[in-house]
């Protein structure tokens, strides 16, 4: 069973991919195939089992990797084309 802390990471963590992806709560709710009202609940720290790894699907669907502090460094850019053409 899931945290009261867990589930606000979870939250914040849906909320911060929908806001990357400037969609509003009810398309989260169609992509995760959950109803809105759970998203609702999942806010003030209720959330059940299937919404829950429904929610952590989705966002292993769509969170890309995040940059290493070397990557970041280095200019992020693994194009190894070199110069800037022309």
């Amino acid at each position: 069973m899931s945290t009261a802390q867990d589930l606000r990471a979870l939250y914040e963590r849906v909320e911060a991919l929908k806001r990357a992806r400037g969609m509003p709560w009810w398309l989260v709710a169609v992509e995760v195939g959950i109803g809105p009202d759970a998203l609702q609940r999942l806010r003030y720290g209720t959330c059940t089992g299937h919404v829950h790894d429904a929610l952590v699907e989705w966002l292993h669907r769509h969170t890309a990797p995040f940059p290493t502090t070397h990557e970041i460094k280095q200019g992020g850019n693994d194009d190894d084309s070199g110069g800037s053409g022309g």
